[in-house]
């Protein structure tokens, strides 16, 4: 089945569940900026505007031109150009399910790992130029194979997808001192409030307290976390509560309500509610798929 063209952004069928979002060099406003910034798929994204931020899930990057970020959907993420208009990125969305089949005939399923086991390692990559220009090739290969659609297109898409993958867990394996670093303002504030909420997700939660706590007015606190992650305090509390709830529905046979007390809502209809909201079918027809 042939894709629809969006501007220069591919988007396929997502029954076909395999490569959901393709684009290449996009430039300018960014349709999925105001949408919910939770998904099924994995992304890989490099970015060439060389100022803003990217979140994903607890940390906040610094946005590089060349660098690769990567994105394990259910997990709250957003990107913040310092320049919408001028903002460039080429992006694939894929299907994780069949990635792994291919990665598992070949003999190396751990391929995907750097985006099921992040709770400690980097989601950002600052490659060297050679594997930046690759990347940005392996993108340029992809959308012409979509865009073209001709037989065998899906097929190279995967090979190209894995070389990608193979290129992403061969930087994770570096050491640390490889892993450029880049400080930015606000960070040690952004920081310490994001594993702040973090540690009380499942409590009530109450914005004075955190601010006392952390020694910050809560009008400073409010507007750079605004301006850094392009999420109110709240939005973005709320929507790892609603990660760790996908996880729990996938992966555990907890009863709905009380998933719904531990990831910190104070009722069953209000988790409810808010799930469907945010993720468009409720929580058990979410666990059904």
């Amino acid at each position: 089945m042939e894709g629809i063209i969006v501007m220069d952004s591919l988007y396929i069928d997502l029954e076909e569940q395999k490569f959901i979002n393709i684009e290449y060099h996009l430039m300018g406003y960014d349709p999925d900026l105001h949408k919910n910034r939770n998904h099924e798929g994995f992304e890989i994204i490099q970015t060439w505007s060389n100022e803003g931020y990217v979140l994903v899930k607890d940390r906040v990057y610094p946005m590089l031109e060349g660098a690769i970020y990567i994105i394990n959907g259910i997990e709250s993420h957003s990107t913040n150009p310092a320049d919408i208009q001028r903002y460039t990125r080429s992006k694939i969305t894929f299907s994780p399910s069949y990635l792994h089949k291919i990665i598992d005939l070949m003999g190396h399923p751990y391929l995907l790992d750097p985006f099921i086991n992040n709770d400690n390692s980097n989601c950002m990559f600052v490659p060297p130029l050679d594997i930046r220009d690759e990347f940005d090739n392996i993108f340029d290969k992809i959308t012409r194979e979509s865009c073209a659609n001709p037989a065998g297109a899906s097929a190279l898409i995967s090979s190209c997808v894995v070389e990608m993958l193979t290129h992403i867990y061969r930087l994770g394996s570096l050491d640390d001192k490889s892993m450029v670093q880049h400080a930015f303002p606000h960070q040690n504030h952004i920081s310490s409030m994001i594993e702040y909420i973090n540690a009380n997700l499942t409590k009530e939660f109450i914005l004075d307290e955190m601010c006392d706590d952390l020694h910050l007015s809560k009008f400073y606190a409010c507007h750079i976390f605004k301006k850094v992650t392009k999420m109110t305090i709240m939005e973005y509390l709320i929507e790892r509560r609603i990660s760790e709830a996908k996880k729990l529905l996938s992966h555990t046979n907890k009863p709905i309500s009380d998933i719904a007390m531990s990831t910190g809502f104070s009722s069953f209809s209000l988790f409810s509610r808010t799930f469907s909201k945010l993720t468009g079918c409720t929580p058990l027809e979410y666990r059904k798929r």
